[in-house]
């Protein structure tokens, strides 16, 4: 038999219909090979943080690399020390490296096995995108609502300004904001899903002339004679899952 793209590492078991229903076998483990199904952003510059999802990634932490010339496989550039949910089976933060361009993003497990062309995704390089923030762990990432959770990673900015952290599309309470740490209460109506920071900034998209444009050129005497064009823009990281636990409710025993 082929096995279908995605399959899960498992037990793999055999079923006969004997008439009666089926009967299985005893199953044999079976180690799928790595996939990914998306990377996001999927958009960025160097030093752009990524969350790489799909599955069969294993518990320890492999590798991921990215296109550079001539097909050259560059494996991503180093997280910060205090990164320590950054990988699992399912879900995997890296950060572009330099040197990269556009190209498949590749997930090599402890075992080294690499995904293949047909189950990766491609990470388009653009270095004229700003610099967005980077997410690398959420604690607790498993927790009944409400709940105060703290966020790690890089590029936040130090002030929190008109800044966000979003719960799948829900606003959070936040308690405390830094470059590399925010701290936050959840949103008490969210659901499982991705957490997201989103950073405001005021970049330049492009540049005012003062004088005369001629064949493309400003000329003039005006002082200042070329300005910036400077426009607010919402730089969102990469996503990170929080996982929101049922409360248990206890009901006492009613006594007649």
């Amino acid at each position: 038999v082929r096995a279908p793209v995605g399959l899960k590492t498992g037990p793999v078991k055999i079923a006969v219909n004997f008439g009666n229903g089926p009967i299985e076998s005893n199953g044999v483990n079976f180690s799928a090979n790595p996939f990914i199904t998306s990377v996001t952003p999927a958009t960025g510059p160097t030093g752009t943080w990524v969350t790489v999802r799909g599955g069969n990634f294993g518990s320890g932490t492999g590798a991921v690399s990215f296109a550079g010339p001539n097909s050259t496989r560059i494996p991503a550039a180093s997280l910060p020390n205090f990164c320590t949910n950054f990988w699992n089976d399912t879900e995997i933060i890296a950060v572009i490296p330099a040197g990269g361009v556009t190209g498949l993003v590749k997930v090599i497990t402890t075992a080294n096995v690499s995904t293949t062309d047909n189950v990766s995704q491609t990470f388009t390089y653009n270095a004229n995108l700003p610099l967005g923030p980077g997410l690398c762990d959420l604690n607790p990432q498993i927790s009944t609502l409400p709940s105060e959770v703290t966020l790690k990673g890089d590029n936040f900015g130090n002030t929190k300004g008109n800044s966000r952290v979003q719960f799948v599309d829900k606003l959070s309470d936040v308690k405390e904001w830094g470059n590399q740490t925010i701290k936050v209460e959840t949103p008490t109506n969210t659901t499982t899903g991705p957490v997201v920071v989103v950073r405001q900034q005021s970049v330049q998209t492009g540049t005012k002339c003062n004088g005369t444009v001629v064949n493309g050129v400003c000329t003039g005497t005006a002082n200042p004679l070329t300005e910036p064009i400077m426009s607010v823009v919402n730089l969102q990281s990469n996503p990170m899952t929080f996982t929101v636990k049922p409360k248990i409710v206890s009901v006492e025993p009613t006594i007649n």
